[in-house]
């Protein structure tokens, strides 16, 4: 279990990427691994992979992809990464942290496009700038990310935010403000004025994770 604590805890170190094995070699090959920069072999991997401690993305073959599952992060994962998890199981911060998580990844490096990748395992999101574990969010959280309009889509795999989605990251009251506008019902648009007004005095009640971005989200809601 020590191979599998050092994944774990390099993949933090790395936020949260991936390793990959390539094609022809025996082993993982990485500078910062703390014994001898020996990584572990294809066998090790494929021991863990068996157990449900590694997940892989099939779709990097030839490579081997792999990072640590939602199981080996529950066994060591960081107090940080333990109250992601929580965070990430609590409906009201959950689409908050993802589509701050998109929004970061694209902000980063807008030419690379976020990628959603279905595999017999669970789902997962490539980026290089992605910030949390590549399979935690789910294709559902997606489509309710992009019927808020926060979200669109280039084909069946391809996704980016829009203009509204970073503009409930980077800044909720205006994002809030303006879907008030463009409501045509003058009750929701009383209410959602409301909650611009609370978010300007700083009068929102937050998670750890999830945010001010995760507020906002519930209150378009409604919740």
């Amino acid at each position: 279990m020590e191979v599998l604590e050092a994944l774990v805890q390099l993949a933090e170190a790395m936020d949260d990427a991936a390793f990959d094995i390539s094609p022809g070699a025996d082993r993982l090959d990485l500078p910062a691994w703390p014994k001898d920069g020996l990584g572990p072999s294809r066998e090790e991997v494929r021991s863990l992979v068996g157990r449900g401690f590694l997940d892989v993305d099939k779709n990097a073959a030839p490579a081997w992809r792999f990072w640590p599952s939602e199981k080996a992060r529950a066994l060591f994962g960081s107090d940080s990464e333990q109250a992601l998890a929580r965070a990430l199981k609590d409906p009201d911060q959950r689409l908050g942290i993802i589509l701050e998580a998109i929004v970061d990844a694209f902000e980063a490096d807008p030419s690379v496009p976020l990628l959603m990748l279905r595999t017999n395992g669970p789902d997962i999101i490539r980026h290089p700038h992605w910030g949390i574990p590549a399979d935690v969010a789910r294709l559902h959280d997606l489509r309710q990310l992009e019927e808020l309009g926060l979200i669109g889509w280039e084909g069946d795999t391809e996704f980016y935010p829009t203009p509204s989605g970073r503009t409930a990251v980077r800044n909720p009251a205006t994002f809030l403000s303006q879907r008030a506008e463009q409501t045509e019902d003058e009750e929701e648009r009383s209410r959602l004025r409301g909650w611009v007004e609370k978010f300007r005095a700083g009068d929102v009640a937050v998670g750890a994770a999830g945010g001010l971005t995760g507020a906002a989200i519930r209150a378009t809601l409604g919740l």
